[in-house]
This record gives C-alpha cells, sequence and structure tokens, in this order.
C-alpha cells in the first residue's frame, strides 16, 4: 500500500521537566516543557495484520523523546524541537514528523505560554508514494535486517524497529 502523510501517530502533552532556556535560571533550576509529536506514517501495514513490529511504538517512543529533553540542555526552545524531529526521523518508516514545545511558565512581561513549531521532512523520501524498492527498508541491527523476524506483508521484512526501541524478548512478545 501506497504511504499517505494522512496516516499519524499523535504523542500530545508530554510533560518533561528540562533545563532549557538563555536565562542562568532556566539553566540551574529547570522546568516543565510540553511536547507534543504528530509523526506520519504509513499504518496500513500495522493495521492489516495486527503487529506492533510493523509500526512505531509509541510507548517506547514517548519515553525516547522524554528522555531526550530531560537530559539534554538547550538553550533554545527550537534546538529541543530539532533533537526530538531527529530522533523520530531517525526511524525510517516515519516520513514526516510536526513537533510543538512549549513552555507554559516562560518569564515573560505577561501571562501567556510560548511555543515554537516544526516541520519536518525525510529528506530521501517523495511526499507520497512506494518505497522505490518497492518494499520496506532495512536497518543494521534490527530483525528484519538480521533475517531473525517473520516476513511482512508481501512475504518481504517487516519495516526495521525505530532507533529508540529495544528488540522483542522472546519470552514478553515486542511489548516487552
Amino acid at each position: 500500500m501506497t504511504p499517505t502523510a494522512h496516516d499519524r501517530i499523535r504523542l500530545s502533552g508530554l510533560r518533561v521537566f528540562a533545563r532549557a532556556g538563555v536565562l542562568a535560571h532556566e539553566q540551574s533550576h529547570g522546568q516543565v516543557l510540553v511536547v507534543d509529536v504528530d509523526l506520519g506514517l504509513d499504518l496500513a501495514p500495522a493495521g492489516g495484520v495486527d503487529d506492533l513490529r510493523l509500526t512505531v511504538d509509541y510507548g517506547r517512543f514517548a519515553g525516547a523523546v522524554a528522555e531526550l529533553v530531560r537530559t539534554g540542555r538547550r538553550q533554545l526552545l527550537e534546538a529541543v524541537a530539532e533533537d526530538v524531529a531527529r530522533l523520530a526521523l531517525g526511524d525510517p518508516r516515519v516520513q514526516d514528523v510536526h513537533v510543538r514545545i512549549t513552555k507554559p511558565h516562560a518569564l515573560l512581561p505577561v501571562d501567556a505560554e510560548v511555543s515554537v513549531e516544526i516541520r519536518r521532512r525525510r529528506p530521501d523520501r517523495p511526499d507520497t508514494g512506494p518505497d522505490p524498492a518497492g518494499r520496506p527498508g532495512g536497518e543494521l541491527g534490527s530483525p528484519a535486517a538480521s533475517g531473525d523476524a517473520p516476513a511482512g506483508p508481501g512475504g518481504g521484512p517487516p519495516p526495521p524497529s525505530g532507533p529508540w526501541e529495544r528488540p522483542a524478548r522472546p519470552d514478553r512478545g515486542a511489548a516487552g
């Protein structure tokens, strides 16, 4: 099936205590940032066969985003957003990403929240259309590349796991 920008996984309202800001107080004391991420990818393979291995495991992705934002020290929300976008696009299944980072308690002379939003697209992917080879890609260290994973739709290998995903333990399944 042709990937479409209409298929989305949304992570909304992820609250992370982080050290981000230009002011010394923001770096030394930290504050809560709210992260929203919208991933564009083809959900038909996973939905068609009800298989977590064929989609982004949003639980693990959320944990990786939280860890990235929590441990990174950035001055600008723009830099935090770029970090999250790079993480998301590290999964070859993700075609595009929309990231919003909100600073609900920004030190402003007025009562308001501030946020930045970015949209990024995989440079090696067209906006729509199938993989040029007509099959899912592989990634070193992924079950698809090693031959340890079962065949995906059409008999080819399933898409690789994202960079934040651990291989499934045989005794606990993909969610383990």
